[in-house]
């Protein structure tokens, strides 16, 4: 073996050694998140974005903006921190209000309306902090093949209800996930519409509103809150996506 190959080797073997240990590779990623322009989310999204700083995480993050024209007059933090801005959701359905509208529906609005060169896309919820980057080589993901937290109490995934919003073959590949995906942007293009659409479905079927495992589900309050993380949940399986559960 001559000195080049030698070298080649050598490269690739450091390499491979510096991946094993936790280094970023070429793959490229964008971190998304939904909020509101209110002060409340503003401290939310400042953490947010802080703790994805601190913990070196590769790529690009952005802010999901729920914000009407009329509010954007006043708001001061529109340029805090990178942020995509879209109408409001909060009544996508007549007559409904419910705010997680806007989680599918600012990552529907986002993936029509704006271009990014990333291979995977890592939703959080506003809520959360990072402690270390999420990548590909920690947890496994691929085209074609998600992850995202373990969320136990969607018990609609293996209680029944399933069978109200899916065929036989995509009830079977529905998983308790929800809070942080990662997942291929292709992948997402692909889910975000359905993930909007079965959350409405899911806000609008009476039978399976006792099925969900929403605690707070009342009579005075019949249609749960964790409706989009159905809606999600469904809408993977409905384009045939497996998500796996991690937690």
């Amino acid at each position: 073996m001559g000195l080049q190959s030698k070298l080649s080797c050598l490269l690739s073997c450091c390499v491979l050694f510096w991946l094993h240990l936790g280094g970023t590779s070429a793959v490229k990623y964008h971190y998304i998140f939904s909020a509101e322009c209110t002060t409340y989310m503003d401290w939310q999204s400042l953490g947010l974005h802080y703790s994805w700083k601190k913990a070196g995480s590769p790529g690009q993050i952005t802010r999901l903006l729920s914000c009407s024209e009329e509010q954007l007059k006043d708001y001061r933090w529109l340029d805090m921190m990178p942020t995509h801005v879209h109408p409001p959701l909060n009544r996508y359905h007549n007559g409904d209000w419910y705010p997680p509208y806007n989680l599918p529906g600012s990552v529907l609005h986002w993936v029509t309306h704006n271009s990014t060169d990333a291979d995977f896309v890592i939703k959080l919820d506003g809520d959360m902090i990072l402690r270390r980057p999420i990548t590909v080589e920690m947890m496994g993901a691929s085209k074609g093949n998600a992850v995202g937290g373990l969320y136990g109490y969607l018990k609609g995934v293996d209680n029944g209800m399933s069978q109200m919003f899916l065929p036989e073959h995509q009830q079977k590949i529905c998983s308790k996930v929800g809070g942080w995906v990662l997942m291929h942007m292709d992948d997402m293009r692909r889910v975000a519409p359905q993930w909007l659409h079965f959350t409405e479905k899911v806000r609008e079927h009476p039978p399976c509103w006792n099925m969900t495992g929403d605690a707070y589900v009342s009579l005075a309050n019949p249609k749960p809150w964790i409706s989009e993380m159905y809606g999600f949940v469904f809408g993977c399986a409905s384009v045939d996506l497996k998500v796996r559960e991690d937690g």
